[in-house]
């Protein structure tokens, strides 16, 4: 007697889901241009907000093509239907240089901060912190937000909202002290105050603000390479300082600690009620091995956390400029990796971990089919861009992947989008159950057959 047809159905069925089930991963679309490749000049910096429900890519670039002269100018890109529409000059009229775009949505309006040496912006000679606003469908002229401020350059905005007020978090650097210090201006809606120090007198150079709000706190990040906070030992540290709705600055602190030489790149982000703050470290004594890490530490009501999270463990290679969102209640973070368990071939790749509340993923090369060196270059370390549009993450970034390159200076942006990864890690779940089942019921039905036969 042969078997029934049925149970020899099961079993098929029970194989195709097992492999099935094994074979299912998180899966990123393949890398497509945002930006027009094999051009001569740069297209860096990216960065996105999403405003009025539509997403907005900005960046600044070099290239003839894109901007009609050789200086840096501000570009953007608004998404539709999932592509990214003809690439729009915002700053037709400079003839200086303008670079580190910054989006804010505030009061229902776009907001976006750069730093600008263009004259009819500055009003002078150096570098100042600009803005313009987008309304009725149209910019307004840029002007200048430290125009009076500080006569010796002003750099690296960082917007963020807090206490009803638009913060403006940037770099300027002192002639008294010699060194960039860190500087805010806020906005209530009818005008802007004065410029506060955060830093002052340094000894040595401050670099890269970010800031998230925590319900009644703001809590500001930055790498210092100032002795006073850096301590013996150690070349640069990552620094916070916070802020109370009563408009009263706190202390500063080093999260970083006596850990270094080396920390840099600072990126904050607030998720289940604590602050992340997120940044790369050459220590080997928060990190492993003798190369650079993305570490985090979290900070709650009670204060900063002990616990201080690798999030590259593994790597081998250099592991910086991490960027963080979160997306579908995990946070994502991503960053330019050397390493070689993360990133595929000889150049760096962007990588991608997760963290679902308990565990962190296992970084994802992103740019694996990139046969480049996708570093960010520019003069920011938030990098890569990422935004969640429709369900999906997008993630882009900066490469000069082509095989028609002989210089690695010629740079355009590039895309992947990831799909959600909870219907994903669900779906891996539900079929190996199935196929677990379905397995068992097979393995029953053909014992009973071959007892009776």
């Amino acid at each position: 007697m042969k078997p029934e047809p049925a149970l020899g159905l099961l079993i098929a069925f029970a194989l195709i889901l097992s492999g099935a089930a094994m074979a299912a991963e998180i899966e990123l679309t393949e890398p497509v241009d945002v930006t027009q490749p094999g051009i001569i000049g740069q297209q860096i910096t990216p960065v996105t907000v999403s405003y009025d429900g539509i997403p907005y890519l900005f960046w600044c670039s070099n290239s003839i093509q894109g901007t009609g002269d050789a200086d840096f100018d501000i570009l953007y890109s608004t998404m539709e239907n999932g592509v990214w529409t003809q690439q729009t000059l915002l700053t037709e009229t400079s003839t200086g240089n303008d670079h580190t775009p910054q989006p804010m949505v505030f009061d229902g309006q776009l907001y976006l901060f750069w730093s600008s040496d263009e004259a009819a912006y500055t009003g002078g000679t150096d570098t100042d912190i600009v803005y313009s606003m987008f309304k009725d469908n149209s910019w307004s002229q840029p002007g200048s937000l430290t125009a009076t401020f500080n006569p010796a350059g002003d750099y690296n905005p960082f917007p963020v909202i807090f206490n009803s007020r638009l913060y403006v978090f940037f770099e300027w650097f002192s002639q008294d002290s010699g060194s960039y210090e860190i500087g805010s201006i806020a906005y209530d809606g009818d005008e802007w105050a004065v410029v506060t120090n955060i830093t002052q007198g340094s000894n040595g150079h401050n670099f890269n603000p970010s800031a998230a709000v925590n319900g009644n706190m703001l809590v500001l990040v930055w790498e210092s390479f100032n002795d006073d906070f850096t301590g013996p030992g150690t070349d640069s540290a990552i620094i916070t300082r916070s802020l109370t709705t009563s408009h009263a600055w706190g202390n500063y602190s080093s999260i970083s600690g006596t850990a270094g030489p080396n920390n840099h790149d600072p990126s904050a982000i607030t998720y289940s009620g604590d602050t992340w703050i997120f940044w790369s470290t050459s220590s080997q004594s928060i990190s492993t091995g003798n190369d650079y890490d993305i570490v985090a530490r979290t900070f709650d009501e009670g204060g900063w956390n002990n616990t201080v999270h690798e999030i590259s463990s593994g790597g081998s290679g250099d592991d910086t400029g991490p960027n963080v969102i979160v997306h579908h209640g995990e946070l994502a973070v991503s960053w330019i990796s050397a390493s070689e368990e993360f990133s595929q071939g000889a150049d760096t790749d962007i990588v991608l971990s997760e963290y679902d509340g308990k565990y962190w993923s296992t970084p994802v090369d992103i740019s694996q089919q990139d046969h480049g060196r996708d570093d960010a270059g520019g003069f920011t370390y938030k990098f890569p861009a990422m935004i969640v549009h429709d369900g999906k993450l997008h993630i882009i970034w900066e490469t000069n992947a082509s095989p028609d390159f002989t210089s690695q200076s010629n740079t355009w942006l590039i895309m992947a989008v990831l799909e959600n990864p909870g219907q994903t890690d669900q779906t891996i779940y539900w079929l190996a159950l199935i196929s677990f089942v379905c397995i068992g019921v097979s393995a029953i039905g053909l014992w009973k057959f071959r007892k009776q036969h």
